[in-house]
């Protein structure tokens, strides 16, 4: 269900969920209101029909408080963007293959981005491994989640495994740099 990328334009993309949008906090809040023992992500799969509710009834993606820094991190990127001439788009993930689950989290996750005045273009993949279909010799992937970036940096593309706001203002420079030699950090 996702889009390939246009591999012709040096592109910075960056997660949502994780980065800018807080999306464990609400989640465990919410396991926990349900009684659901939801330890870790690899839990997904057994509870498939929780994470569905948060999404169809609780509309979870749309209402999701900021990152600390998510101002400060989509400021960093913009000036990134206009310094170093990149294009800048979202790239997320739904985490699943269910067709309107997939369609109910696109349309949450737009509302989210309007709501905090973020007018990039949303790319959104079913499964995060998926993110590496973004990847080209000039891009970049800032993400929470080494299951993306490890995957995006396979397939050409340069990453930031996101921690915190002074690491990725520190590294994203060099990165630009990097993509626009050809030289994939």
């Amino acid at each position: 269900m996702s889009i390939q990328a246009n591999h012709s334009s040096p592109t910075i993309y960056l997660d949502m969920d994780g980065v800018i949008a807080n999306f464990i906090q609400p989640f465990f809040h919410l396991a926990d209101h349900y009684g659901v023992v939801y330890v870790c992500k690899t839990d997904a799969n057994e509870h498939e029909d929780f994470f569905f509710k948060t999404i169809i009834e609780e509309k979870i993606f749309e209402f999701l408080p900021t990152m600390k820094n998510a101002q400060k991190i989509v400021a960093l990127v913009k000036e990134m963007s206009n310094k170093y001439r990149l294009n800048v788009e979202m790239l997320t993930s739904a985490n699943t293959y269910n067709v309107e689950v997939f369609n109910e989290v696109l349309r949450q996750k737009k509302a989210w981005l309007e709501m905090h005045g973020i007018d990039w273009k949303i790319n959104l993949v079913s499964k995060n491994h998926e993110k590496a279909n973004f990847a080209h010799k000039q891009s970049i992937l800032i993400d929470d989640s080494a299951s993306c970036v490890e995957p995006f940096a396979f397939a050409g593309g340069a990453t930031h495994l996101f921690v915190d706001y002074d690491s990725l203002e520190t590294c994203l420079p060099s990165l630009c740099e990097s993509i626009l030699n050809n030289k994939v950090a």
